[in-house]
């Protein structure tokens, strides 16, 4: 039988932010167990990558891990690869950043073990033909990717048993493809299974490579996987049967067979991810419509001819598809020009200065891990608690880059800007001050989308707009019946329901959920109707385009000894007007951004509303805010109505009130909002319906808040209110 090698390229990541224990849980069932069978079975011998968040937890937290892998590098079991420290999608972060995040994994790399990589894994095998440029200022060798890659440049199945050359202005690297059909079958079909598999490519002549590289948490991480790999000892038997067939399989790292061997040839990738991922970069209804092509051709004549050029969508699509994620990308790539700014002012002239600098970097790239940018199988942006590491790390680095500025020149500016924040040829308005930052959207009803209150480093805002989803459809309609079936499968394949019903709670927002919306509809609508998106409400008033009528100058210096615990500042008069047509009243809001003092800030917001005629319906009038404090049922984090304090989750009406509070005891942070007088709240939570590897489920994505009033325009043809909302550091 021919000689072939087979390479196991096996990838572990944990973002930055994700919850100790949940971390802790995929170490004692994934990563030490694997090592450990791994020490039992010499001749097996592969590649591992680690990226650098897991890396730092588990130095900080299991050392010991570290010295089973410095025997088994020492043993040449192990050949570790590189890649971006926190694990970002590398095209779509500055290239000086990108360059950061590789040098600074090997650099670790060496430091612990030795050795410095020659691969890298490319996180979510995310290609752009830019790449080879990028790379070859990291010294990058190779690098694995999925067999899609190939196929979409015109490849036939046959012609990837080895590797290539991708080249972009004179730069090279060599690429691999990884198998998806190994994907499935490990570790979820019979190890002989793949021993076929392999025999069936040893068939034909030559030194062929087979590489299957994929994640180290569907090795006892993943739903139901413990068992089946360890407890009904898969792994054992795998790694025995390719022991027992050593004279015809060779087991190697990826960078070995590289060096022995010389490349196919040229290949020009095509932007590309795995199947998966493309997929579910696609709109709810263009990924159906895929689906169901995929599932035409499985049973149609020819399939094989055409099944290599249907793909998904490009990753960044995610952008289009999630305006969230969209928001906080942006955020992080101004974050990344501004500290860029800072470096290039003489930075290095001021040893204080530079240590700050440092410090904001860090936080930068600690940002820019991939995973809340993104939705697919694993919950990714709909985590709340990821979209908010990367907004606490943004949030920290623009702190420390004020105190920068302010050791550079001695003053911080308070920043009132009109700009294209979001990159859509719409302006938004942006402020930045010394312990807040905040975006309004003119074209969103002069909506505030972000705020970051830089005292506690979090949006408070921080919700997702519930849309809906393709796998939706899988959810509508099934009641108790979404269920697990027999066996073992894939996260891809299982579909699986953590709580019943969940049908009941596809719910979809009309709008984004941001702060200060001006909401009218019919008196006879009630609480229900609000919790249900059923409000009827008049959506041109609500989300329509809003006019920047008056702004502050745009730039104010503020001297300060401090740029961070300094003198009370204030944005005065932010005033927009409403660009509805004759048929909508006619709407002003006037903002007042105040802190009097360092660790609290208030917002002001006054609505003057005018109708042109008079109109026989008596209305509701309300202005909703949102919030996500995370957490929804810990007993400290609270609403406070009144006397009483509920849970986060708690929905409801509340009569008379002029003040309701949310406060995190343990993020720190008590939100109070304050109307003129006794009215009448509703408030809800926003569950959104999402899926993760665990199955799908109920995720809180913040609660809205509707202070409002009955208005009779056929009486009056004026209505003003106003709403302020504290926010404040707790001690």
């Amino acid at each position: 039988m021919n000689k072939i090698y087979f390479s196991l390229v096996i990838h572990a990541h944990q973002p930055a932010g994700n919850f100790h224990e949940v971390i802790e849980d995929a170490y004692r069932h994934a990563y030490l167990p694997f090592l450990q069978r791994l020490e039992l079975h010499p001749h097996i011998r592969l590649t591992l990558h680690f990226s650098g968040a897991l890396l730092e937890w588990i130095e900080r937290h299991r050392p010991e891990y570290f010295d089973m892998l410095r025997g088994l590098i020492a043993r040449r079991q192990v050949e570790l690869m590189g890649g971006g420290f926190y694990e970002p999608i590398l095209p779509l972060i500055p290239g000086r950043d990108a360059l950061a995040q590789l040098e600074r994994l090997g650099e670790y790399l060496k430091l612990r073990f030795g050795l410095r990589p020659r691969g890298v894994w490319l996180p979510e095998r995310v290609w752009e033909p830019q790449l080879p440029s990028i790379l070859a200022r990291a010294h990058v060798d190779y690098l694995c990717l999925d067999d899609t890659h190939f196929l979409l440049a015109g490849l036939s199945p046959d012609d990837l048993f080895g590797y290539y050359t991708a080249e972009d202005l004179g730069n090279t690297v060599r690429v691999v493809a990884g198998s998806k059909r190994l994907r499935y079958f490990i570790p979820f079909r019979e190890p002989s299974e793949t021993i076929d598999h392999l025999r069936s490519v040893s068939e034909k002549h030559g030194d062929r490579l087979v590489v299957m590289a994929d994640d180290l948490e569907k090795f006892g991480a993943w739903p139901h996987t413990y068992e089946h790999v360890y407890q009904n000892a898969w792994l054992d038997r795998f790694f025995q049967a390719l022991e027992e067939n050593h004279e015809w399989i060779e087991v190697v790292p990826a960078g070995e067979y590289l060096e022995a061997f010389h490349p196919l040839g040229r290949v020009d990738l095509p932007t590309a991810s795995y199947s998966e991922m493309m997929a579910w970069a696609l709109p709810a209804e263009k990924q159906l419509q895929l689906e169901a092509a995929e599932t035409f051709l499985k049973h149609s004549d020819g399939a094989h001819l055409v099944e290599p050029f249907v793909r998904g969508g490009f990753f960044r699509n995610f952008f289009s598809r999630y305006p969230e994620a969209n928001l906080l990308h942006k955020r992080m790539v101004r974050c990344s020009h501004r500290l860029e700014e800072l470096r290039n002012r003489g930075l290095y002239a001021h040893d204080e200065a530079l240590s700050l600098w440092n410090r904001a970097y860090d936080h930068l790239l600690r940002s820019q891990g991939n995973d809340p940018y993104w939705h697919g199988v694993f919950g990714g942006l709909y985590a709340p608690h990821l979209r908010l590491s990367a907004q606490r790390n943004i949030s920290a680095a623009e702190s420390l880059a004020d105190e920068v500025e302010h050791s550079l020149t001695g003053f911080v500016r308070t920043v009132v800007e009109v700009t294209d924040f979001d990159c859509d040829q719409e302006d938004e308005i942006y402020i930045s001050a010394q312990n807040f930052s905040a975006l309004f959207d003119p074209n969103d009803g002069a909506t505030l989308q972000f705020l970051d209150f830089k005292p506690c480093s979090m949006d408070v805002i921080n919700t997702l707009r519930r849309r809906k989803e393709a796998y939706h459809q899988k959810i509508a309609g099934a009641g108790e019946n979404l269920v697990l079936r027999d066996g073992i499968q894939t996260i891809h394949e299982r579909p699986l329901a953590k709580q019943p019903h969940l049908e009941r709670a596809l719910t979809y927002d009309p709008y984004p959920r941001n702060c200060f919306r001006v909401i009218c509809f019919p008196s006879s609508r009630e609480f229900d109707d609000f919790a249900t998106t059923a409000l009827g409400d008049d959506f041109e008033l609500a989300a329509g385009r809003y006019s920047l009528a008056f702004a502050p100058p745009l730039s104010s210096p503020r001297p300060t000894n401090n740029p961070l615990l300094s003198h009370p500042i204030s944005v005065d008069d932010l005033i927009f007007r409403s660009l509805g047509s004759k048929s909508t009243p006619k709407v002003r809001k006037r903002f007042k951004f105040i802190s009097p003092e360092a660790e609290a800030l208030e917002i002001a917001c006054r609505v003057d509303m005018e109708w042109g005629k008079a109109e026989a319906e008596e209305k509701k009038i309300g202005m909703e805010l949102a919030f996500n404090l995370l957490a929804p049922d810990e007993a400290d984090r609270y609403f406070v109505l009144g006397k009483r304090n509920e849970p986060l989750s708690w929905q409801g009406c509340c009569e008379d009130l002029d003040e309701v509070a949310l406060v995190d005891e343990y993020q720190k942070i008590r939100i109070g909002i304050k109307v003129p007088g006794p009215t009448t709240w509703w408030i809800t939570p926003l569950n959104a319906v999402a899926q993760s590897e665990d199955g799908f489920e109920l995720i809180y994505e913040g609660s809205a808040i509707l202070p409002h009033w009955k208005f009779d325009s056929a009486i009056q043809k004026t209505f003003h209110t106003w709403v302020t909302v504290r926010v404040t550091r707790l001690g």
